[in-house]
């Protein structure tokens, strides 16, 4: 389906694993809960597609264009968004470890670090809205300061025997990390 003509196609929940969209017209396409893991969608047309809850596991959207997409609650780990254009992109809820973030056009700034806590996750910070996304307890999104007090509540700085919780200590510091570039304010 390279270069396919699917403006406007309700492909919801549809099983596209590993299809080839590359240089696909998918603008206003209807994607969500799509299974999109591992596609190739490089230079594909996506402004205004709604991927809400889309799986897209190890896909390429390489050059991508995205402006406008709606893609809250969507699997974007390990995703490749390299050369994207993510202006207006609504990404509420959805995860971003260890995604490709390489010179992409985005209004805002984020950080992204790992992998942390026993079970190794990534944490996504969006400086500029002050939105951290963290999928180690569950599904962490809200403020740097809700999280410290998330932490405090389901991270303890010691184990029960008095030794230290090096989990807590690189949360700690991510946050540490993350209000430092807060405070940053970078010329229009």
């Amino acid at each position: 389906m390279e270069t396919a003509n699917l403006r406007g196609a309700n492909l919801s929940k549809s099983t596209l694993i590993e299809a080839t969209l590359i240089g696909a017209d998918l603008r206003e396409a209807s994607l969500e809960g799509a299974e999109l893991r591992g596609a190739y969608m490089g230079r594909a047309d996506l402004r205004d597609a709604r991927l809400n809850g889309a799986q897209l596991y190890r896909a390429s959207l390489y050059g991508a264009n995205l402006k406008g997409a709606d893609l809250r609650e969507a699997n974007l780990n390990r995703t490749n968004l390299d050369y994207t254009d993510l202006r207006g992109v609504d990404i509420r809820g959805a995860r971003v470890e260890i995604a490709n973030f390489d010179f992409v056009d985005m209004p805002y700034r984020v950080v992204q670090a790992g992998p942390f806590g026993t079970f190794r996750t990534y944490i996504t910070y969006n400086i500029d809205a002050d939105i951290i996304y963290c999928h180690e307890f569950g599904s962490f999104e809200g403020s740097l300061e809700s999280f410290k007090q998330f932490l405090d509540r389901v991270c303890p700085s010691a184990f029960p025997d008095g030794s230290d919780n090096p989990w807590r200590q690189e949360y700690m510091a991510f946050i540490a990390m993350c209000e430092l570039l807060k405070k940053i304010k970078l010329p229009e």
